[in-house]
């Protein structure tokens, strides 16, 4: 369920909208932490077996390092990265988990923070279950300490692998806030498709 469910689609697909009149949007309280920008850097991937390691070096002395093990039914991602002269300064650091096993049943965990101002963090943890060319999954995130409140998500998803390249999906996503009442709550419906060319 990747194509609409993750650690950051709390941010990439309601980052703009509001909690109730507050004025604080999801992107001002949502972060998932997933490392630099992908833009002006130069990025060089080694493989050895099952691992992969990255870095890349981009403008104001910005530093990313990663690492991956994957294996049949088994992935770990760590990432860690420092902005040097670029941006707000700050470090930070990201792992990730997956599993499945041959009956459909998968797990997806991830942990990412910074040394900004409070220290933040995002937690994020994931269900799901494929069968035939169905996927389903629930999932719940919450990003601690970044400036205006906690903020937490949960959303179910239904992705529907229609044909090769084709993927149908919907998703009912509920975004809150700690500093806001229940009524400000984020409701989304979400549907669409995705072609692979």
């Amino acid at each position: 369920t990747t194509v609409i469910q993750y650690s950051g689609s709390s941010g990439d697909l309601l980052g703009s909208m509001e909690y109730g009149t507050s004025g604080v949007t999801v992107g001002d309280a949502r972060s998932h932490f997933d490392g630099l920008s992908r833009n002006d850097n130069i990025r060089y991937d080694a493989s050895y077996k099952d691992f992969t390691f990255g870095g890349s070096l981009g403008n104001g002395d910005k530093i990313e390092l990663s690492a991956r093990y994957a294996i049949d039914n088994l992935e770990v991602k760590v990432g860690l990265w420092d902005e040097g002269d670029s941006g707000e300064e700050d470090s930070g650091y990201a792992v990730s988990a997956s599993w499945e096993n041959e009956r459909g049943l998968n797990l997806t965990g991830a942990y990412g923070g910074d040394d900004g101002t409070d220290d933040p963090t995002n937690i994020y943890l994931k269900v799901g279950f494929k069968d035939g060319n169905s996927a389903y999954a629930v999932d719940w995130s919450e990003t601690q300490d970044l400036g205006p409140g906690d903020a937490s998500s949960v959303s179910l998803a239904w992705v529907l692998n229609f044909m090769q390249g084709v993927q149908t999906y919907v998703s009912y996503r509920v975004e809150s806030l700690d500093d806001v009442t229940d009524e400000d709550d984020i409701s989304a419906l979400i549907g669409g498709a995705r072609v692979k060319f």
